[in-house]
């Protein structure tokens, strides 16, 4: 078993990521492609196009991190100094690179477009580099070798880095460093909180082989446990790691509602698929939006055939069927409103489950009986509904999350209870 990690330093250059005025996804997906070969990112940076800066991050990155990754300024513009850069810190001249010239030619044709000075000046690159082919663009890429490590430059444009990455770059660093086997197992846990959850694998984590490690991953009551551990053989770390899942499990069952990646909406969606039942759904406060998790997943229709938006309370009575003397009687906002919602929803729908919320998700409405945040929920079937109340936090984005969260976890535990 291999105590040596490959790792990797990411950076983004470009004025644009540090104004906001562009979302920073270059990292993430790199990151996301080195996992899956075995290859660590230890850090992800966004500089300026100045070429102080990126010396200075180039060099830091080299100094900690087997390979530096850099996305952005290959183009022909005025800030697309990145190669110039390389080219000053290494003393690697610019000259002209004939494999780099002929892809460029050969996409220019292909595009039909013309060959301009300021395009073929992109086949100048650093002395000694190799180019990497831009399946999808005109700019090259750089691979560098800096003694035992690497460098890589690609542009900044994120689908012709994407293509690069995937085509070229991905095998290339698999050839170049043979890095070793990563294994990452999921585990979805709900109804706990964090602070709790790491008190109880305390001794677990203390126990763990020097080759695994456990993270957590909190979002919106759900946390996921990563298990991840690395091995020159991938045979020998799956049964190892097969049994700290193990572990974990006879540690924490009673929280765990998934083995693997999958997000709320899809193992609702496994659930109900499999059991060849239906859901509906009566939504006030998240006005939708647990309908719009459920059906942003392909095969939706297979399980899921419908919603009521019932925002206004002339639509909890004339559609839903609450009677007005509850409304006056209990509000909106109460376990007697959100029972009917849900078990007419269903007869309106003619489901076997039904998800129904009612509440204050702010920032205004709320009162010393029922603040902001206050939501009542109830899950229904043929034979029984269940509400329950819950206090979901001030913020309005936070209260509709935690609240289609919550509603799929009741409707997870009804659908098990009735096996």
């Amino acid at each position: 078993m291999t105590n040596k990690k490959i790792n990797a330093e990411i950076i983004n250059i470009g004025d644009e990521l540090l104004c906001g005025q562009t979302i920073n996804t270059n990292g993430a997906f790199i990151a996301q492609i080195l996992r899956s070969i075995g290859i660590d990112t230890q850090k992800i940076i966004v500089i300026k196009d100045n070429k102080i800066a990126i010396e200075k991050a180039v060099n830091a990155g080299l100094e900690s991190a087997d390979i530096v990754f850099i996305t952005g300024g290959l183009g022909t513009t005025n800030d697309d100094i990145t190669k110039q850069s390389i080219s000053e810190i290494f003393g690697c001249p610019l000259e002209e690179n004939l494999l780099a010239l002929q892809q460029i030619k050969a996409t220019c044709e292909a595009f039909h477009i013309k060959c301009t000075k300021s395009i073929l000046w992109q086949a100048l690159l650093p002395k000694g580099c190799v180019p990497i082919e831009n399946p999808v663009g005109i700019a090259p890429g750089i691979w560098l070798n800096v003694s035992n490590k690497v460098l890589i430059c690609t542009p900044g444009v994120p689908s012709e880095m994407k293509s690069m990455m995937t085509q070229h770059i991905k095998n290339q660093l698999i050839t170049h460093f043979k890095p070793p086997f990563i294994c990452d197992r999921y585990l979805k846990c709900f109804g706990i909180p964090e602070a709790m959850l790491s008190d109880k694998l305390q001794l677990f984590e203390q126990n763990l082989p020097p080759n695994i490690s456990l993270a957590y991953l909190p979002s919106m009551g759900m946390i996921t446990l990563r298990l991840s551990g690395y091995a020159d053989r991938s045979t020998e770390l799956e049964q190892i790691m097969q049994q700290q899942i193990d572990n974990l499990k006879s540690i924490i069952n009673e929280y765990i509602v998934s083995e693997g990646e999958a997000d709320f909406p899809t193992l609702i969606q496994h659930l109900l698929v499999s059991k060849k039942k239906t859901l509906s759904t009566a939504e006030s406060c998240t006005g939708g939006y647990i309908a719009h998790l459920l059906t942003s997943i392909a095969g939706a229709s297979q399980y899921f055939k419908g919603a009521v938006v019932a925002y206004d309370n002339q639509i909890k009575q004339n559609i839903l069927s609450v009677p007005q003397e509850i409304l006056e009687n209990y509000g909106a906002v109460s376990e007697q409103t959100v029972v009917i919602m849900a078990e007419q929803v269903r007869k309106l729908y003619q489901t076997d489950y039904a998800i129904s919320v009612s509440g204050i998700a702010g920032p205004g409405g709320g009162s010393k009986e029922k603040p902001v945040g206050t939501v009542w929920i109830a899950v229904a079937s043929e034979n029984q509904t269940i509400a329950r109340c819950f206090s979901m936090g001030k913020t309005r984005e936070n209260v509709i999350c935690r609240t289609a969260q919550r509603s799929f976890y009741m409707l997870w535990q009804l659908i098990n209870e009735n096996k």
